[in-house]
């Protein structure tokens, strides 16, 4: 999913995993979070023909937003209903996303001053997002 947000600046590039009746020992699957850097290359480094159909005009529109100078911050979020700490390796594709598309960005786009930011959600962020802004 490519979510841009021209008032607000903003952009997401979420993948989503959704487990049925998850343990809390679950691992969260790393390969979900590596689909992000796939998604970065459409977004970034490759011709829109090679992108999958379904994100193709969500990609056009990134790339616009952000040649327009409307975008300040490029949100990559790997979703998923299970405990974050259990599977270092995700933390680490999405520390690694973050530096690599930070660096492309800053490379295609040197004259705009656009933020990176890679973060897993999983249970304890959406338990801390209930707790903050639903439950209260």
């Amino acid at each position: 999913m490519i979510f841009v947000e021209r008032e607000l600046g903003i952009a997401v590039i979420a993948q989503a995993y959704n487990k049925t009746n998850p343990k809390q020992s679950d691992l969260a699957p790393s390969n979900k979070a590596s689909d992000l850097n796939a998604a970065a290359a459409w977004v970034f480094a490759s011709d829109t023909d090679t992108a999958p159909e379904q994100i193709k005009e969500s990609i056009i529109d990134l790339q616009e937003a952000i040649k327009e100078g409307e975008i300040s911050t490029i949100y990559f979020w790997y979703v998923h209903n299970m405990n974050e700490d259990n599977n270092p390796v995700v933390k680490e594709e999405m520390d690694t996303l973050q530096l690599s598309v930070q660096k492309l960005v800053d490379s295609i786009y040197p004259n705009n001053s656009i933020k990176v930011s890679a973060i897993e959600v999983g249970l304890n962020y959406i338990c801390l997002f209930d707790y903050l802004f639903i439950s209260s």
